[in-house]
């Protein structure tokens, strides 16, 4: 029963105001929108009129005649107002979109970050840019050209690796305007923009996508990998992302891949797995993501070329003349007055704002650098220096200081600006940043070595710098620092930070707390936060609760926790319902689910299914599905494709872990290494049975050297050394102590665990025989230890990781 209060006519106001909202947005003519709000008016006022009757009793004709009267009222306010306003007003358009520019049609140095350089002080040939000095060939030009050309004809990515102001943003320009010069070039400013370009503009064909500084990509609004693998795939048309990045920066967002790193990391990891080495590379080669290395200095070719462009351009003659030959880069961006600017005689106070400014982007803050910023840190190393500034004010005059030209264009610290009037921040050279890791600039370096310097950091910051700045920390294995700069993060609800502060708790023992963050995750709809939830409710006995976490995570978008509910259910026995998820995330470019549901093709025979999805992953670089599709071609009887397949995997697998010891140390087993160590364990031994036992040998020595104990084992056994068989012997016992569980758990332990177990019984054995008993009897202790899943291995505890879902060894 409705009370009267309830039966009042609640709908006037919002009918009313979504009739004037369509006016304003311009769904409705303003005459026409003017009549409608009219006859709303009359409408509303006679049903108002009804029900007050039939509330407080009035005889019907009285309130339908109030209901009149309002309507003549409205109606002649109506004339006038037409009558004001003459005739009929045009109706709203749309704006329109942005035109999005060609690649030749964008030649501002700063939308490339390319660095400016010295000036020309004498008059020369018209032909010259007063911008850009002319371009010096490089090595790497012949083959990023070549390869961009073939990007003509499908999706791919190119990431330039170099030091600060080694030529990548100029040689990726040039590159650009020779080989793709009619493609739109979009430059979204983090990884989340560029998720909602793809997700909005489906059909992005003939496009570039600038990522220059592609560190910044990874950071607290992360690029996904699957967005990438999507892309490469060419979901939506010939697209290629062009990057440049530094190698230590490279360092930084790739990192262990093991607890928070994992999480922080696990994006920028997958993305940097696809990069095929260009020494790999051929024409008419299959790799759609290559990186390219810049050296810092020019090579000799490179160094006759510059000698000739010399003749034609006086900076780089000049240049030349000022530096050695090798250091003609560096010289022509203005390395060493930028690099005088800073540490020379100069002005105190504006020498402290660059180094605040380089400190705080040390310390993980992001590019742009707040004025609070500047002054909190410029102004505690001068007080510390026993230099406080005699006023407040000290800041504006210190910043047109550090903001002077060093020569021609060139800046420590230049002014960002998004707005007319309003200054966004400061922008500090990245030179003078390399410049502090390269030569441990001491003002930088005890400054980062203080608690201090890094508090004062997050008192300032806003809470979405402070996120960066809390990775940062935890890399440096900082951890309170990255506690205190992920809770202030957390606070207002960032959600990298959310979770990384929930994986750092975890890993201190802090259960409660950790869940309380995760579960803020969850509110907040952070699919990530979903499926680091669901591990641990899995790992504490509540799959169904996982499952469901999962599920959320996939409604969400999330390509990673379709291919995580797949694991899931099949280590829970629901196979083929765990294969139609790993479909879903198959067809969404992730590798690892291809690799999956290849394989599961592969378990019921169904060779040209598991051929399609296997050999997709393959093309994304997947070494593990390399070494699957040899399977498929012995089963097929194709002994040429198997070769051919076992040798790709291994040469992959190999470079991959030459180019980045993280992958394998601490080593993390055949389970954990996507199929590096068992692709190159398998084609040493078809070498072998193919009779070539040198080739063979060499491929059991490079497993060795990564750290397979059953490659060793194998090189023992071939040259009969006592030497190999103490490596194969230690590096089965570091596999098992780190990896024991996780080999149990992927494999079982005849598979996974008895092999590296029965290569420390064959060197027990070995010793026993020589004489060395006691030798003898610590190896048969070490085994008996680690063949009982029930008891701890030596020195270290098994801790489950959230976001690997994976057990790890840890030293205690």
């Amino acid at each position: 029963m409705l009370t009267d209060i309830d039966r009042s006519p609640r709908m006037e106001l919002p009918l009313l105001d979504l009739i004037l909202a369509q006016c304003q947005c311009g769904r409705m003519r303003p005459r026409r929108s003017l009549w409608a709000a009219l006859a709303a008016l009359t409408m509303l006022a006679t049903v108002a009129a009804a029900v007050s009757a039939e509330s407080l009793g009035t005889p019907g004709w009285l309130a339908a005649a109030a209901g009149v009267l309002v309507t003549i009222t409205l109606s002649v306010i109506g004339w006038l107002l037409e009558r004001q306003n003459g005739q009929e007003a045009p109706s709203t358009k749309p704006e329109p979109r942005r035109r999005v520019p060609a690649v030749h049609e964008v030649r501002d140095r700063l939308t490339f970050n390319i660095h400016a350089a010295i000036p020309l002080n004498e008059p020369a040939s018209e032909a010259l840019s007063d911008v850009y000095p002319t371009y010096i060939q490089r090595d790497i030009d012949i083959t990023l050209r070549a390869w961009l050309k073939e990007r003509t004809h499908d999706a791919g990515l190119v990431v330039l690796v170099g030091p600060t102001a080694a030529g990548k943003s100029r040689t990726l320009f040039e590159a650009l305007h020779a080989e793709l010069r009619d493609w739109r070039l979009r430059m979204p400013t983090n990884g989340t923009e560029l998720d909602d370009l793809i997700r909005h503009e489906p059909n992005l064909d003939s496009t570039v996508i600038l990522l220059e500084e592609m560190q910044d990509y990874f950071t607290s609004q992360p690029l996904t990998a699957h967005r990438v693998k999507s892309l490469l795939l060419g979901k939506a048309g010939r697209v290629l992302i062009a990057a440049t990045i530094r190698p230590v920066d490279i360092e930084a967002i790739v990192g262990p891949q093991t607890g928070i790193a994992q999480e922080m990391n696990k994006d920028a990891d997958q993305v940097m797995k696809m990069l095929a080495d260009s020494s790999s590379w051929r024409p008419g080669g299959a790799e759609r993501a290559i990186r390219l290395d810049l050296k810092p200095h020019l090579s000799t070719t490179e160094q006759a070329r510059a000698a000739e462009v010399a003749q034609r351009d006086p900076r780089v003659a000049q240049a030349r003349d000022r530096a050695s030959e090798h250091a003609v880069i560096p010289t022509l961006a203005g390395t060493t007055e930028l690099i005088r600017h800073w540490t020379g005689e100069g002005n105190e106070q504006g020498q402290a704002v660059i180094t605040a400014a380089v400190i705080a982007r040390r310390c993980g803050h992001p590019d742009i650098l707040p004025e609070a910023v500047l002054v909190a840190v410029g102004g505690a190393l001068l007080a510390g220096r026993k230099a406080a500034p005699d006023t407040a004010d000290w800041f504006p005059a210190a910043a047109g200081w550090a903001q002077q030209p060093v020569r021609g264009q060139i800046t420590a610290l230049r002014q960002v600006r998004t707005q007319a009037g309003r200054i966004d921040g400061y922008y500090v050279s990245d030179i003078l940043v390399g410049h502090s890791i390269d030569e441990q600039h001491p003002h930088v370096t005890a400054a980062l070595a203080a608690d201090t310097t890094w508090r004062q950091l997050i008192d300032v910051a806003t809470h979405q710098a402070c996120g960066d700045i809390g990775s940062a920390a935890y890399r440096v294995g900082r951890r309170e620092i990255a506690e205190s700069a992920w809770a202030r993060a957390a606070d207002r609800a960032d959600k990298p930070a959310m979770r990384r502060l929930a994986l750092l708790l975890y890993e201190n023992g802090e259960r409660t707390r950790a869940r309380y963050w995760l579960d803020r995750g969850v509110a907040e709809q952070d699919p990530v936060a979903m499926t680091l939830l669901a591990s641990i409710e899995d790992h504490e006995g509540r799959p169904e609760r996982a499952e469901a976490l999962l599920a959320e995570a996939v409604e969400q978008g999330d390509i990673y926790a379709m291919g995580q509910l797949g694991f899931l259910l099949r280590i829970h026995g629901r196979g083929e319902e765990a294969e139609s998820w790993y479909a879903r995330a198959a067809e969404s470019g992730d590798a690892n689910a291809m690799t999956n549901l290849g394989y599961a093709f592969l378990q019921r025979d169904d060779l040209d299914g598991a051929e399609s999805w296997t050999q997709r992953a393959a093309g994304l670089g997947h070494a593990g599905a390399m070494q699957n599709m040899a399977v498929i071609c012995r089963r097929k009887g194709d002994i040429t494709g198997r070769r051919k397949w076992l040798q790709r995997a291994a040469e992959t697998g190999y470079a991959l872990a030459k180019g980045d010891r993280r992958r394998i140390d601490p080593w993390p087993g055949e389970a954990g290494d996507e199929g590096i160590s068992n692709s190159i364990l398998e084609y040493a031994a078809a070498l072998l049975a193919d009779g070539d036992p040198d080739e063979s040998l060499l491929w059991y020595r490079r497993g060795s050297e990564l750290g397979d104990s059953r490659c060793a084992a194998a090189a023992a056994a071939l040259l009969d050394s006592d030497d190999l068989r103490v490596r194969a012997a230690e590096l089965a016992y570091e596999n098992l102590r780190l990896n024991r569980a996780d080999l149990r758990g992927s494999y079982g332990h005849d598979v996974g665990v008895e092999p590296h177990l029965a290569i420390m019984r064959t060197y027990a054995t070995t010793l026993r025989a020589a004489g060395h008993e006691p030798e003898a009897l610590l190896w048969d202790a070490r085994v008996s230890r680690l063949a009982d899943p029930n008891v701890p291995a030596e020195g270290s505890r098994e801790v489950w990781h959230p976001g690997s879902w994976r057990w790890r060894s840890e030293p205690i």
